[in-house]
This record gives structure tokens, C-alpha cells and sequence, in this order.
């Protein structure tokens, strides 16, 4: 089998009984890149992680790998996954123990895997006396750890990680950033399904959204971020304003957010002049307010709350 260039799902389908859980649904995760598969409960997210698995068969549509010489089938020991919750260990027996065996799964040699998971782990802030500790003793946020270090010891083409920041502390999460990246940069291709918007904007180049088992969105997250952009600037000021300066009254384009911040609806040549036609006002920042990946869903989905991976 040549190097994989792609992980790509064509128009996968499955149904339980008469519940259609996924409709047709194609994406692509290349080598390289970062993939955020966002959506609400029961959109579908997890069924499609278990095609490309081969825990569950498609109905019809089928998950490959784009090679150099054409396609191929996924073969299981090319990809490292996270799932979501406690579905990644066996909870009674040491962490590096579980480690060696499901590196053993994949072709790695214990001595090997031992040592590469203690690197993994050490990465993750996982001290070595921890290691041999049943991951039953280990706090969720440790579980978690080691399950990231154990998805990625045998040095797979690509990533699944269901919810990979669940339990994580904030240096950790920021190690985990970090470490998508990194991955990405050495060509390896991610996939990650998440509830967690932040960690997906500042990781994902692109972002592919599901909804009743279908594909509603997919795009690189710059230019979705860039379409929704809020038509209006920020400007901050060093003081509190009770009330706009004399100069701009009577102009709709301006109104107050709260005492230090106002809000400008006009264009930048017009934000320019008003600004220099009140010289008393103490201007800290401008900026063009952006929209975030959570603002963007919220508004897709149409209800608060309703955006998550699960």
C-alpha cells in the first residue's frame, strides 16, 4: 500500500432500525490537516468515527484511505483514536501495561512501546511512578492523558480524537494544542470531534458540521469566521463614558455596550472622522469585532445550547 495521502468518507450511510444516523455524508481529512467535526447530539458523529474504525459497517458509502496509486481500505493500525469517556483502557490494570498491549495490537514491540508511551507521557505531564498505577486510581483528566499517549505511540498517519480536551487541566489543554499542531506539521492528519469550539478555532483549519446525519457546512475556518463577521468596531476607552461626546450625537452608528466600550455600525473612513472630531475622548482600542466558531453554530444550529459532540 503506497503512503496515504487522505482519510476520506464517501457518502456513508447508516441506519438503526428506522432511525437514519447518517445520510450521505463525505468529508476528507488529508495529511497535514487538521478536521473539527462539530455538530449537536445525535447528529452523528460518533457512528461515523466507528465506520472509519470498522467497529460498525455502512449501509452503503464506504471510509478509505487516497494513496499515490488510487484507494485503499483503512487499515486500523494507521490511526490512532481517542474515544470519548472511559472506552479506551482497561480500567483494573496499570496505564503502561494497557499501553504495551494495545500498542501490541498494532505492531509495536513491548520494550518499544513502553518507552515510547513514557515519552508520550512524560509530555503530558505524567510521571513515571504514575505509569504503573491502575488507571482506576487516576483522576478523569489523568485518564485522559494517558489514553491521548496511548493513541499515539505507534506513530499512526492519522488521528480520531472523540472530545480529546475532556477532563483536561488548562496547561494541559494548551499541551494538547500544542501537540495538534506539531502532529499536523509532521504530516499526520487529524480528525477531532468536539463540543469544545475554542480548542477547534484555534487548531482546525477546517470545519465540517453535521446535523441529522448530514453535512450542513463544511469550510476552512478562516473564511467561515471571515463570512460571519460582525459588521461593527469596538472602541475602548481608558474612562468610563456616561454618555457619546457632543460630536457624535444624533449619529445612529454609534451606541454604548457598556462604560468603557462602545460600538460603531458605520465604515472605517467614517470611524476615522468621528474619532478625530472628538479629541477629548481617551481611545485605548479599535478593533472589528470577529465572530467565533461558537457564535457561528449557535447561529446555525438556531437554539443556545444545542451545540455539542456527543
Amino acid at each position: 500500500m503506497g503512503n496515504a495521502q487522505a482519510l476520506l468518507a464517501d457518502a456513508v450511510a447508516k441506519s438503526f432500525g428506522k432511525k437514519r444516523a447518517l445520510d450521505g455524508v463525505s468529508l476528507e481529512v488529508p495529511r497535514g490537516r487538521v478536521v473539527g467535526l462539530l455538530g449537536p447530539n445525535g447528529a452523528g458523529k460518533t457512528t461515523l468515527i466507528k465506520i472509519a474504525l470498522g467497529l460498525l459497517l455502512p449501509d452503503s458509502g464506504r471510509i478509505f484511505l487516497r494513496t499515490p496509486s488510487g484507494v485503499a481500505r483503512v487499515a486500523p493500525g494507521r490511526i490512532g483514536v481517542v474515544m470519548e469517556g472511559s472506552r479506551n483502557y482497561y480500567a483494573n490494570i496499570p496505564a503502561v501495561t494497557n499501553a504495551v498491549y494495545f500498542a501490541a495490537l498494532k505492531g509495536v514491540a513491548p520494550r518499544e512501546a513502553a518507552a515510547r508511551f513514557g515519552r508520550w507521557a512524560a509530555r503530558f505531564g505524567l510521571d513515571e511512578e504514575a505509569l504503573h498505577k491502575p488507571l482506576a486510581t487516576f483522576s478523569r483528566g489523568m485518564q485522559q492523558k494517558a489514553a491521548l499517549a496511548t493513541s499515539l505511540l505507534h506513530d499512526p498517519d492519522f488521528a480520531i480524537l472523540d472530545e480529546p480536551t475532556l477532563g483536561l487541566d488548562p496547561g494541559s489543554r494548551l499541551e494538547l494544542e500544542e501537540i495538534v499542531r506539531s502532529l499536523a506539521g509532521k504530516g499526520k492528519g487529524l480528525l477531532i470531534a468536539t463540543h469544545d469550539l475554542q480548542f477547534i478555532q484555534r487548531t482546525a483549519e477546517r470545519v465540517v458540521f453535521i446535523r441529522d446525519g448530514k453535512v450542513v457546512l463544511d469550510d476552512a475556518t478562516a473564511a467561515l469566521i471571515r463570512r460571519y463577521e460582525k459588521p461593527w468596531y469596538l472602541v475602548r476607552t481608558s474612562v468610563a463614558v456616561e454618555e457619546l461626546p457632543q460630536e457624535w450625537r444624533g449619529k445612529d452608528r454609534w451606541r454604548r455596550r457598556d462604560a468603557n466600550t462602545m460600538i460603531f455600525t458605520g465604515d472605517w473612513p467614517e470611524l476615522r472622522r468621528d474619532l478625530c472630531a472628538a479629541p477629548g475622548l481617551e481611545v485605548t482600542s479599535v478593533q472589528r469585532e470577529t465572530a467565533s466558531l461558537e457564535d457561528i453554530f449557535m447561529e446555525i444550529q438556531g437554539e443556545v445550547g444545542d451545540v455539542d459532540a456527543t
